[in-house]
């Protein structure tokens, strides 16, 4: 195989890996279904409710990342939702008035 054909080669065994990772953990939730009940005293059909709600939510997400993503740059999106958990505490922080 030449050089010029392994290039493309190599990209597409990559994106397999990251598709595999990131497709695995996201059905592998409902492994843990048995696990939260006994632990949390949660019932099955809660618990279920609650990742069939995260895997629509998911899935109307991606149409809007796309997008978001074509027009600012997957960098910045990336970096962007790295930082999304801390929002909260940043809004807070930001509204709190100066005591000294």
């Amino acid at each position: 195989m030449s050089p010029s054909a392994r290039a493309p080669l190599a990209i597409a065994i990559a994106a397999a890996a990251v598709y595999a990772l990131a497709f695995g953990l996201r059905q592998a939730q409902p492994l843990f279904i048995g696990a939260l009940n006994s632990h949390t005293g949660i019932g099955y059909a809660a618990i279920s409710l609650a990742f069939g709600v995260a895997q629509l939510v998911w899935g109307f997400a991606q149409p809007v990342a796309g997008a978001v993503s074509d027009r600012f740059g997957p960098r910045r999106v990336m970096i962007g939702v790295k930082f999304k958990p801390f929002a909260p505490g940043f809004r807070a922080v930001s509204r709190k008035k100066k005591v000294l």
